[in-house]
C-alpha cells in the first residue's frame, strides 16, 4: 500500500470510528439516562440540559452527517458534513480535559488526575486526530477548490 493510500485509509478510519462512537452514544443516551454521566457525554448534556431525547437525536444526526460525508465526493461540502462531529468531539475532549485538570469527573467522582488522564486520553486523542484528518483531506483547507 503506497503512502498516500495508507494515509487515506487511516484518515477515513478515524472518521468512521468517530461516527460509530457518536451513534453508540446517541443510542445509549436514548436508552438510558445513566449514559449522561459519562464524561464525554456529560458536557454536551450540560449544554442541552434536561432533554435526553434531543441530545440522543443530536448524537445520531451528527453521526449521520459524517456517514453521509464519508460517501460524498471530496470537496468543501464533504468537509462541512464532518464539522458537526468535529464540534462534538472537541466539546467532549474539553470535558475530558476539564475533568483531568480538576481531578474530578463531570459527575462529581473524585479521582487522581493521572487516573482520569489514563481513562479519558483516547477521546482527547481521537478529537485531535479527527481535526487533523478533516483538515488534511485533499491537501488541507487551502488546497485549490475543484467543486
Amino acid at each position: 500500500m503506497c503512502a498516500s493510500r495508507r494515509k487515506e485509509f487511516w484518515r477515513l478510519n478515524i472518521i468512521w470510528w468517530s461516527t460509530v462512537l457518536h451513534a453508540t452514544w446517541g443510542i445509549l443516551v436514548l436508552f438510558s439516562p445513566d449514559a449522561l454521566g459519562a464524561t464525554p457525554v456529560a458536557l454536551l448534556d450540560l449544554l442541552v440540559p434536561g432533554d435526553r431525547v434531543a441530545l440522543g437525536v443530536m448524537f445520531l444526526a451528527v453521526a449521520g452527517a459524517a456517514l453521509f460525508g464519508l460517501w460524498s465526493r471530496p470537496g468543501k461540502m464533504r468537509q462541512l458534513m464532518f464539522l458537526p462531529q468535529q464540534v462534538f468531539l472537541l466539546t467532549a475532549a474539553i470535558g475530558c480535559a476539564s475533568a483531568i485538570a480538576r481531578g474530578q469527573y463531570l459527575d462529581g467522582t473524585v479521582r487522581p488526575p493521572l487516573f482520569i488522564l489514563a481513562d479519558q486520553l483516547p477521546i482527547i486523542l481521537l478529537a485531535i486526530a479527527y481535526v487533523v484528518s478533516v483538515l488534511t483531506e485533499n491537501g488541507g483547507p487551502h488546497a485549490s477548490a475543484s467543486d
